[in-house]
C-alpha cells in the first residue's frame, strides 16, 4: 500500500457537521427543545438582571457597526442583551427566543424603555421560520446561542434569513462553564466544539468568514452569597442533595468580599469568537 493511501484526508475530506455532533455529544449537551426552553425559563430572572453594557456587548456592536435603517432578526435573543441596544439604534428588530421566560423578560424590558420597534418573536432553531414568518432582515445575529444538533441546517437559516450579513458568537475553549464548580459538586467539566467547527463548516459552505475574539470581564459580582448560591443553582442544572451541599461549600470557600460586593477568589475569563460575513448585492 502507498504512503499516499495511508495518509490522513486533508480538510476538506472532514465532515465538520458530525463532527459537530460528535463532539455534542461527549459533552453530553442536550439540545432537545423542551428540555432546553424550561432550563433557560428557570433562568431568565437573572438573566435579565445582567442584561446590562459589557465588554463583550460594545465588541460586538462595535463590530456590527449597525445602520439607522436596518432591520435586524436575533436568533436566541434571551432577556434582550443585544436586542435592546439594537432597538435604540436601528429601525426594527425581531427577537426571537424559544424561552417563553426570557421572552417575557425581554418585553418587561423593552416597555420600561419605549422601544416600540422591537417585536418579540417565540420560536427556535427546529422550528418551521417560513411558517413562523420569519422573513428576511438586513442582517441576523445569533449570539451565545448556537446551541443546535445540526450545525449545517442552523448556519443555511442564518444566511438565508440575511440580505446583508450575519453574525454570530461560538466559544473559544471551555465557553461560559465554570469548571471548578461543575468539579466541586463531583460533575465533569467537559469541553464542547467551539468556535473552529463553525469556521471550518462555514468555509466548506463557501463562506469565507471574519473573525474577532472577545474576552468577557472576569469576576461577575454578587450582591451577596446568597444570590451566588441561587445563580449557580441555576446554572447547574437538577442538583442533587449532595451536590448542593458541595457546592455551598465550594461557594464558601471562593467567595471574598471585595468593595462591597462578593466575587469568586478563582474565576476563569471566558473567550468568545464573533464570527461574521458580509453577503454581497
Amino acid at each position: 500500500m502507498s504512503a499516499s493511501a495511508n495518509a490522513a484526508p486533508g480538510i476538506e475530506g472532514l465532515d465538520w457537521n458530525l463532527l459537530w455532533k460528535e463532539a455534542m455529544a461527549r459533552k453530553d449537551e442536550s439540545v432537545d427543545t423542551r428540555a432546553r426552553s424550561e432550563y433557560w425559563n428557570r433562568r431568565a430572572p437573572s438573566f435579565a438582571s445582567r442584561c446590562h453594557e459589557t465588554p463583550y456587548t460594545r465588541t460586538f456592536l462595535e463590530v456590527l457597526a449597525p445602520e439607522p435603517q436596518w432591520s435586524v432578526l436575533d436568533v436566541g435573543c434571551g432577556a434582550g442583551t443585544l436586542a435592546l441596544p439594537l432597538g435604540e439604534r436601528v429601525k426594527a428588530v425581531t427577537a426571537m427566543d424559544f424561552s417563553e421566560g426570557m421572552l417575557e423578560q425581554l418585553v418587561l424590558r423593552r416597555d420600561e424603555l419605549g422601544l416600540s420597534n422591537i417585536c418579540a418573536l417565540h420560536g427556535g432553531w427546529d422550528d418551521d421560520w417560513d411558517a413562523l414568518g420569519v422573513g428576511v432582515h438586513d442582517v441576523v445575529i445569533a449570539s451565545r446561542s448556537l446551541m443546535v444538533g445540526d450545525l449545517a441546517a442552523a448556519l443555511r437559516k442564518l444566511d438565508r434569513a440575511s440580505r446583508r450579513g450575519v453574525y454570530l458568537t461560538a466559544p473559544a475553549g471551555y465557553g461560559p462553564s465554570d469548571r471548578r464548580a461543575l468539579e466541586a459538586v463531583g460533575r465533569p467539566a467537559r469541553k464542547g466544539p467551539d468556535y473552529i467547527y463553525v469556521y471550518n463548516l462555514l468555509h466548506q459552505m463557501g463562506i469565507f468568514a471574519n473573525i474577532t475574539l472577545i474576552r468577557s470581564e472576569q469576576g461577575r459580582p454578587f450582591e451577596g452569597p446568597e444570590e451566588a448560591l441561587d445563580f449557580y443553582r441555576t446554572l447547574i442544572d437538577g442538583l442533587s442533595p449532595e451536590e448542593d451541599r458541595r457546592l455551598q461549600d465550594y461557594l464558601q470557600r471562593e467567595l471574598s468580599l471585595r468593595d462591597g460586593k462578593w466575587y469568586l477568589c478563582h474565576q476563569d475569563a471566558i473567550q468568545w469568537a464573533l464570527i461574521w460575513w458580509r453577503k454581497s448585492n
